[in-house]
């Protein structure tokens, strides 16, 4: 896409599929879409270096409300991933600028950064955020690269109530796969199993999907 009419996001509806949203966001390619995990809000990401932020409401009769909360420049280059935190209205993001950010959505109204990881060694082209812990909203972050690499990390997002996220934001990279064990060309998507079913479990799998043709399914351990 190289214009915003083009770039159009359309809601359907699963069984009639009838067209029942389209929104107009973005200038270039959108290049991931994500619902939070409570359904309220749809997050998208695109070339245009840019993130938006859709408050879906059921309007009834199989009508859908929307309204656009946030659109921000969020990096220097393409983002090419996205993925919702399941405990709350926080997320990530990663970009060709070889970046990963955390954001968090104040009260669907408006969102702020939280934190920059280090920058890593490739370009970052896949995400996806598990949650571990509601309680203490811990969860971990898998990151796949341009490179084939895959790194996982710790998060732990502090909140002052259960809406309003703080700039507290604790992290630490916990796994470095070996180069053996991952892709040998670009990291197309992540994937944890059923996210929602594994807190509180010591024992998650990822799966991976790269540019190499390959799809690779990891045990991970929480200890």
């Amino acid at each position: 896409a190289q214009s915003a009419t083009v770039a159009e996001i359309w809601l359907w509806q699963v069984g009639s599929w009838k067209a029942v949203g389209r929104f107009q966001s973005h200038s270039l390619t959108v290049t991931q879409m994500e619902f939070s995990h409570d359904d309220n809000l749809l997050l998208a990401v695109s070339r245009d270096r840019q993130f938006s932020i859709f408050k879906i409401n059921r309007a009834g009769n199989d009508e859908i409300d929307y309204k656009l909360v946030a659109r921000q420049e969020a990096h220097k280059r393409i983002i090419w991933a996205c993925s919702w935190n399941p405990f709350g209205h926080e997320f990530a993001t990663g970009s060709r600028d070889k970046t990963v950010k955390i954001w968090g959505v104040e009260k669907t109204s408006s969102v702020k950064p939280l934190l920059t990881l280090p920058q890593f060694d490739s370009s970052v082209t896949a995400l996806s955020w598990v949650g571990l812990d509601r309680q203490r909203n811990d969860g971990l972050l898998a990151v796949g690269m341009e490179s084939g690499l895959l790194q996982i990390w710790s998060l732990h997002v502090e909140r002052s109530d259960d809406s309003i996220p703080t700039p507290g934001v604790a992290t630490a990279q916990i796994i470095r796969l070996d180069p053996f064990m991952c892709h040998v060309s670009a990291v197309n998507r992540l994937a944890w199993k059923n996210p929602e079913n594994n807190e509180y479990s010591t024992n998650l799998q990822l799966a991976s999907c790269g540019a190499d043709h390959c799809v690779r399914l990891y045990e991970v351990i929480v200890q």
